[in-house]
């Protein structure tokens, strides 16, 4: 699986790539992290399909759970990025969050558990790794109903990815069965997604701390008007409910398309 590396990070660049386009107001900003997105759910999906030819260990089926709702997630990511909805998308996003925390805990038990050495700094070193991911992941599957809870909880994750790297450079050298290495070196070995799910989220929450003190402009996009993506924020969050099944952007989109339709091929007369 290792393979994949190189796209991941070459997605990465695409993605930071687009968000500084969207933020410098050039439409096809969205559009890159819209194809990044699908990017990513199809590499996921792939890797998916190819761990069922490996022999049945836990580790392929908590690589197989992970697969799975990371395919999720980032294909619900770029639905939101070019405006589908359809009912219980939220409910979908959440489960699929909720699958790779699943993951997350069992492969912290099992960290834990395996340790051949009782290294009380290897320990902490795991503890902070894996519970910022975990937390980090129950920050995004809040957003669609508690909306509140998702900033404290991306808080914390960052505090204990902080307090990883801190660790990482008071801890350095680490000494395991009489060698030295790094923390590092450790978590590059790891053959899960944590350090380009923690690459994304560090990223994800330097953005948006910068944006609210306002160092960084919000992401835009050209193709409707603003308000329209205010709506659908407010959506997402759970901040509105449906009426007879239709939130107020969709009927703002109808409406839109409509005017678009009626207007847009006029020409004018001299």
């Amino acid at each position: 699986m290792r393979r994949y590396n190189t796209l991941y990070y070459l997605l990465i660049v695409l993605l930071i790539m687009g968000t500084f386009a969207s933020m410098a107001q050039n439409g096809y900003g969205a559009h890159v992290i819209g194809f990044v997105s699908i990017t990513f759910g199809v590499l996921f999906l792939l890797q998916l399909y190819q761990s069922f030819s490996l022999v049945p260990t836990v580790s392929v089926r908590l690589n197989q759970l992970e697969f799975l709702g990371l395919a999720a997630l980032s294909i619900i990511m770029s639905f939101r990025v070019f405006f589908i909805h359809f009912d219980y998308v939220e409910l979908l996003f959440v489960v699929g969050g909720c699958i790779v925390i699943i993951a997350y805990i069992i492969r912290l038990w099992r960290r834990l558990v395996d340790q051949k050495e009782k290294n009380i700094k290897l320990t902490l070193l795991i503890i902070c790794y894996y519970l910022s991911i975990i937390i980090f992941l129950v920050s995004m599957v809040t957003v669609p109903f508690t909306p509140s809870l998702a900033e404290p909880f991306g808080v914390v994750g960052f505090g204990l990815l902080l307090l990883f790297f801190l660790l990482s450079l008071v801890f350095n050298p680490l000494v395991l069965m009489g060698e030295n290495t790094t923390s590092f070196r450790l978590v590059t070995q790891l053959k899960d997604r944590s350090v380009l799910l923690l690459s994304l989220f560090f990223l994800f929450t330097v953005y948006m701390g910068l944006t609210k003190i306002e160092v960084l402009p919000k992401m835009y996009s050209d193709e409707f008007p603003q308000e329209y993506y205010e709506l659908i924020n407010h959506a997402e969050m759970g901040l509105e409910k449906p009426v007879d099944g239709v939130y107020k952007h969709e009927r703002f989109k109808e409406y839109y398309d409509l005017f678009v339709t009626r207007h847009g091929k006029s020409t004018p007369t001299k």
